[in-house]
């Protein structure tokens, strides 16, 4: 799936007020950020497209829409002085190219499956042992 058709299948964009011209065709559902931050967690969203101002509140919705609130989101960048791509990506994010026409906005997508890979040594064929439960004890 390309940036700009994961972007514009979000189901949810939270922003501060204001959103950019690309982003007007797109059909989502738009809440303000105090207003999702105060919502209780009733709902899980398949995409999250979120717009982040210069503030520490973003920071706590980025981890609660990583950890709780969706499967996959985005977060676009237009104000680069406050969010660094090291900031993000220690937020468990990953750079992608922009959308078409806005070569100034840094785009990063994130999820919960991304954030934390699975390590092989985590699976039954290294540490259950099944087949020598009944033949020795250790």
């Amino acid at each position: 799936m390309s940036t700009s058709t994961a972007l514009f299948n979000a189901q949810l964009i939270v922003t501060n007020g204001t959103s950019p011209a690309w982003l007007e065709t797109c059909a989502a559902e738009r809440i303000a950020l105090a207003q999702w931050l105060e919502q209780p967690l009733a709902q899980r969203w398949d995409t999250v497209l979120l717009l982040p101002g210069n503030t520490e509140q973003w920071e706590h919705a980025i981890a609660r829409a990583r950890d709780l609130s969706a499967r996959a989101f985005w977060v676009a960048i237009c104000d680069h002085s406050y969010w660094s791509a090291q900031r993000l990506m220690a937020l468990g994010m990953q750079r992608c190219a922009p959308p078409s026409g806005s070569p100034d906005i840094g785009l990063y997508r994130g999820g919960l499956h991304d954030y934390k890979r699975t390590p092989n040594w985590l699976s039954s064929q290294y540490w259950a042992n099944p087949e020598r439960w009944n033949r020795q004890r250790w």
